[in-house]
Formats: structure tokens, sequence, C-alpha cells
């Protein structure tokens, strides 16, 4: 029953995760260029997690497949995180991060090769770091409730990436801390598409939600609508 469940959702996770690039291209959201960005790594996670019912794809190359995709999630999203980074501080925040987190990942890289044991204490760093920048994105944004309409969705979009990554520090534990047993893990990957089934209907609601032609009122210096990120909120 246990299994039947995980595939069921499995398959709705998967379907989810096409969504988003579904609705900015019928919306005309294209131009934005987080949102074109986001979208593109909704599909690329979306693909990752398709190989696993691909018949004739050794488990051997999704494992390792897993590895480089783990490595190189943390940079891409605080990447996206920075098109829409405010103030100038926090875009600096965002590049050192990355920065700091890649060199830390490659020291394990080199020293370990492609396996989970390579990932295990970057992962940490790149939860902390990343949760960090979208608590603190997400605190910057809420102190000014009279955003347009696109940062709102935004924000949304931010608590959906808080929603994700909070909940894989669980899972996180769980897989690298507390022992690796079969029941676990699918446990695990329950919990894992759970989260982002939740999380991807959190950023389909936002994206429902945009408007794409602004109010006639004249915008607020240093804000910019639709197609260039916000680049000051201050």
């Amino acid at each position: 029953m246990k299994a039947l469940n995980l595939h069921i959702m499995a398959a709705i996770t998967i379907l989810l995760f096409f969504v988003p690039i579904t609705i900015v291209l019928l919306r005309k959201l294209w131009t934005d260029k987080f949102l074109r960005l986001y979208s593109i790594y909704c599909v690329v996670e979306g693909l990752v997690n398709l190989l696993d019912f691909i018949p004739g794809i050794s488990n051997g190359f999704i494992r390792q497949l897993n590895v480089v995709y783990n490595m190189l999630d943390f940079p891409m999203m605080l990447f996206l995180i920075f098109h829409i980074a405010a103030p100038e501080k926090f875009k600096l925040f965002i590049k050192v991060s990355i920065g700091i987190y890649v060199l830390f990942q490659l020291y394990f890289l080199f020293n370990l090769g492609i396996q989970y044991d390579a990932i295990k204490y970057p992962m940490g760093l790149g939860l902390v770091l990343l949760i960090g920048s979208v608590l603190w994105m997400l605190a910057t944004y809420l102190q000014h409730p009279d955003l347009q309409n696109r940062q709102k969705v935004y924000m949304v979009i931010l608590a959906s990436i808080f929603f994700d990554y909070g909940t894989f520090v669980v899972i996180y534990i769980f897989d690298y801390f507390m022992g690796d047993t079969n029941a676990a893990s699918k446990d695990n990957l329950i919990l894992y598409y759970a989260s982002s089934i939740v999380g991807m209907l959190i950023t389909i609601v936002g994206l429902l939600l945009i408007r794409n032609k602004p109010k006639s009122k004249k915008p607020r210096r240093d804000i910019f609508y639709g197609r260039q990120p916000i680049t000051e909120i201050y």
C-alpha cells in the first residue's frame, strides 16, 4: 500500500514540476527573468525525478546524477534569488555564499569523488545559506506592504522555496545522521514528494495571481515592474 501511494505521489509531483513553465509560457511571463529561470529549474527537477521511472537506466547512473544535481542545487537556487535580491548588501551576501559553498563542495569532491558522502556536509552548509537568504529576503519584503503585484508573487514563490527546503532539513538529518534503513528511505521519499506537492501548489497559485498589466498609477522610485527585478525597495 505504501509503495502504491509512493508511486502516486511521485507521479503527481513530477506532473506539477512542469506546470510553472506552462503557466509562464501561456501567460506570456517569459520576459520576467526570475520567473523564466525558476520555471526552467522546476522542469530540470521534474526531469531528474522522472529518470527513476524510465526503464533501462541503471541505478548507478541515477545515483551519480542525483549526487551531481544535489551539488549544483544550492548555488542554482541562490543564483535565482539573486535576480530579485535587494538591497545591494544582500546581493553581495549571495555572491559570497555561492563562492563559499562552491569551494567547500569542491574540497569534498576532490577528496571523496562523486558519492553521497561528498555532499553530506556541503549540503548542510547549503541549507543554512539558502534558508537564511530566503528568510532575509522575506523579511525585507514584509517591511514594505505596498509592494506591486509582481513583487508579491515573488514573495509567494520565496515562501514556497522556504517550505520546500525547510522540510528538506528533516530529510537531510534522517538520511545522513539517523541511519539508513529501507523503511526510513521510503518515509523520506514520501516526505519529499509531499513537501514538493505543497511547494509547487503554492508556486502555481502565486503565478496565477500575476496581473500582466500594472495598475495605472505611477510606480515608486527604484521599483521595477515586470521585465526587471527589484534592485532596491527602500
